[in-house]
């Protein structure tokens, strides 16, 4: 039996028509049996028992149609339920198309180009704090204003001089606190044209010593010194504590350190000085001779 149609739907549909049967058959048996019923009341019967029979009709008339319809969607049930399944129809699956990846073209880093000629040096790469800085030049086309500056590496500029239109040649400067510098060639119209770079370092100090602190009259005083960037006119003076005025001096020669001898010292108190080249005083010490014999 198919799932569709509910069992317990077509007992009930059935029983009923077997009622309504029994019913029209029950009407009939009375109307040939029972012979106590006038004409009248047969006629009525007859009539009952054709309307009943009718109604017996119209219920199976209706049970048979109530099967035809289910029995004919269960029918086009099955048919959708058992027809076949349409694959997939594959289509052709193409490789996603990938945009290739260009390479940029990176324009070669061409170099400034430097006259022929064009040049700056210095003297040393790396300076004593105080020394001088020898800066030399040359361009093959000088302008009248050309000029070289000293700058921080930050680019803070501290000094310059002028070329004199020169076509070479080298200017000098004094060496700034320590730190990273660099000396920049600029023509007239202020164009850097070329640069070097240094470095400046801090110097150990100057100092003037003697060998003693107390000396007796007449006894010979050595006065050494230290300068660690010296020149040629560096000198070494000797001086009262109570009077400025110079009662001996000598150069050092340029020298780094040496010795200075003071004869014939009468007592009192001193101070010897060292003095770089622009007389500036740079070191000084004190000493005293004294007369041991002197009540």
């Amino acid at each position: 039996m198919n799932a569709h149609i509910s069992e317990p739907y077509i007992t009930a549909w059935l029983q009923l028509s077997d009622i309504c049967l029994l019913s029209v058959m029950r009407r009939i048996y009375f109307l040939q049996e029972t012979e106590r019923y006038t004409d009248c009341k047969k006629k009525i019967l007859f009539v009952a028992t054709m309307m009943k029979l009718v109604e017996c009709i119209l219920i199976i008339g209706f049970i048979k149609a109530g099967l035809s319809r289910d029995l004919g969607k269960s029918a086009s049930n099955s048919k959708k339920s058992s027809a076949p399944t349409p694959k997939p129809s594959s289509k052709n699956v193409f490789a996603p198309v990938t945009t290739p990846v260009i390479t940029p073209v990176i324009a070669p880093v061409t170099a400034p180009v430097t006259p022929s000629g064009l040049f700056i040096s210095t003297d040393k790469s790396s300076y004593l704090q105080g020394e001088q800085i020898i800066v030399s030049f040359g361009n093959p086309a000088p302008m009248e204003l050309d000029w070289i500056g000293i700058y921080y590496c930050n680019g803070i500029n501290l000094s310059y001089e002028y070329t004199g239109g020169l076509a070479s040649g080298n200017v000098t400067f004094d060496s700034p606190s320590a730190g990273c510098f660099k000396a920049d060639y600029h023509n007239g119209n202020d164009e850097n044209l070329i640069d070097v770079h240094l470095e400046v370092v801090a110097a150990p100090p100057a100092t003037i010593t003697t060998n003693k602190i107390n000396y007796q009259v007449d006894e010979t005083i050595e006065v050494t010194f230290k300068i660690p960037f010296p020149t040629e006119y560096d000198w070494v003076g000797l001086y009262k504590c109570n009077d400025d005025d110079t009662m001996s001096w000598a150069y050092t020669n340029g020298a780094y350190g040496g010795n200075h001898t003071i004869l014939n010292a009468k007592a009192g108190c001193y101070y010897s000085s060292l003095f770089n080249s622009a007389d500036k005083e740079i070191a000084y010490t004190q000493f005293h001779v004294l007369d041991y014999f002197h009540f």
